[in-house]
């Protein structure tokens, strides 16, 4: 329906507008006509000048003022305009290109990953125990680390804490680097195709939620997955409507982003910013539904925290972090760290204060379960999706073979019912052994084509780590030199960091939790 209404209604409006317009005036509907003209002429041409000016950045450092393209694109506009006046051959043209339009529609529809979930067997749980399960987004092991394997009890104490009352796994590596293939893996137990696949319950049918939907109660909070079954969550589907709504709404930003040149487009911040949301709400209105059922539970958050924007102190409460105003828009943009020192240092810092609110996050959330009685019969599952690099000329977020081992190395705690299994592990886990060891607890079958292993049973793997970076392709490291690298890495956060004036400047600001 947006498709239809953007490539049909759009220009059936503009056209109406220039009859009404000429009717009024004689003369001004040609004269709206161009001037519509000019307007989509210039931002085609600066889509291209945009273009020329990122490869014009990248290999000989020249960044072109964006009034300066927008100037440029119009001229370049005018231009075009003239020589469609004037020649015959350029206004032929135009309109054998018209049919671009709804061509690029039928390609779009026919292309349109369309279809139904296959359905998928259930899976019977012999021991049935409520689960409850929290996904951090973008958090690497190091982040809460003191020594290469025990974590920062005074950073993050709820963390240590979950970690002497359940199984801490500082060997765990997640499968991706991004969400949208990291997630479906964790709860899926595969890694999926190189091909990166929508994240949704057609393209992974077998998941956590489909598999226990049956016979477990779901409350499931996934912000950038659909992977629960419309029918085990109905919630979670939007409404056309409201789909739509989402969708107009969001269409002006992503229009003038498409345009507008690198220095004037306000993007996503990685420090500070007026888009800035508090996860501190999505965990509040998770555990108000966390609580006995006539059945078996499910309780899963995929919760934003600590990732970008990083303005956070342990408290919560938000602060201007120093050096927020010198981060580059490239930086903004790409997500490719220069080699500057300092700013990674700037960023990392607001990052590990950041890392100190996640964990009263956590804390909330052990609170709660243990208030309600939870705690001690629930089976609790906390990991991190991905982790985030600092490393300067390198991406913060796309894994390299420099970055791997930031990238790679995310958090693992799994808390079983009545304390069992207690103490550090450390096995060379992975995210896709989450399912099969959760299938493991409570008694139930893992269906065919899982590649994780249940951690509950001895793990024999080449200590191998591959992570599929978002060019479709995998990143290889050992875990041996992804040990060796974070341990260099975790020298720099305390030495750097967490050591600096600047950290301790932070915490010196009025109630900072530090």
């Amino acid at each position: 329906m947006f498709a239809v209404a953007i490539t049909l209604v759009a220009p059936a409006l503009a056209l109406l507008a220039e009859v009404l317009a000429d009717r009024a005036s004689p003369g001004w509907g040609p004269r709206l006509h161009d001037g519509v003209r000019v307007v989509l002429l210039a931002a085609i041409t600066l889509q291209l000048l945009n273009e020329l000016d990122l490869e014009a950045r990248r290999s000989i450092g020249i960044d072109a003022p964006g009034w300066g393209l927008i100037v440029l694109a119009g001229i370049a506009a005018i231009g075009i305009l003239a020589l469609l006046r004037r020649y015959d051959g350029a206004r032929m043209f135009l309109r054998f290109l018209a049919v671009a339009a709804p061509g690029a529609l039928l390609v779009f529809l026919s292309s349109a990953p369309l279809s139904v979930a296959p359905e998928t067997p259930e899976a019977r749980a012999g021991r049935p125990v409520p689960i409850v399960m929290i996904v951090m987004d973008e958090l690497p092991t190091t982040s809460l680390l003191k020594t290469p394997d025990s974590l920062d009890a005074e950073r993050v104490p709820n963390f240590a804490r979950l970690a002497r009352e359940g199984t801490f796994y500082p060997n765990a590596t997640t499968v991706a680097d991004q969400t949208t293939v990291a997630v479906p893996a964790m709860l899926s137990g595969r890694r999926g195709p190189e091909d990166i696949a929508p994240p949704d319950v057609v393209n992974w049918p077998q998941n956590l939620f489909s598999l226990l939907g049956g016979q477990y109660h779901l409350d499931v909070r996934q912000p950038i997955t659909r992977l629960c079954p419309a029918q085990a969550c109905p919630d979670e589907v939007p409404s056309t409507p409201s789909a739509v709504g989402s969708l107009a709404s969001e269409a002006p930003r992503l229009a003038f982003l498409g345009v507008a040149p690198n220095d004037l487009a306000r993007r996503s911040p990685l420090i500070g910013g007026a888009d800035e949301h508090d996860p501190g709400g999505e965990v509040t209105d998770f555990l108000a539904k966390v609580g006995d059922e006539d059945r078996p539970t499910l309780d899963f958050l995929h919760v934003l925290a600590p990732h970008r924007p990083w303005r956070r102190l342990p408290s919560g409460r938000a602060y201007r972090a120093p050096g927020q105003d010198d981060v580059p828009e490239s930086v903004r943009e790409t997500l490719d760290l220069p080699g500057d020192r300092e700013l990674a240092l700037d960023l990392w810092r607001a990052h590990l204060l950041q890392v100190g609110y996640a964990d009263r996050l956590l804390g909330r959330v052990i609170d709660h379960l243990q208030r309600n009685g939870m705690y001690n019969r629930a089976l609790l599952v906390v990991a991190g999706d991905h982790g985030v690099s600092f490393r300067p000329g390198q991406p913060l977020r796309d894994v390299t073979p420099a970055n791997i081992a930031n990238i790679a190395s995310v958090p693992l705690f799994i808390k079983r019912p009545g304390g069992r299994g207690r103490g550090t592990n450390p096995s060379p886990a992975q995210t896709i052994d989450v399912l099969p060891t959760v299938f493991d607890v409570i008694g139930a079958q893992p269906p065919s084509g899982v590649q994780g292993r249940s951690l509950l049973t001895p793990l024999r793997r080449d200590g191998r780590v591959r992570v599929l970076s978002t060019q479709s392709a995998y990143v290889e490291t050992t875990l041996p030199e992804l040990r060796a690298e974070r341990a260099r890495w975790l020298r720099a956060q305390k030495r750097d960091v967490i050591g600096s004036d600047l950290w301790k400047q932070s915490c010196r600001l009025a109630g900072s939790g530090c």
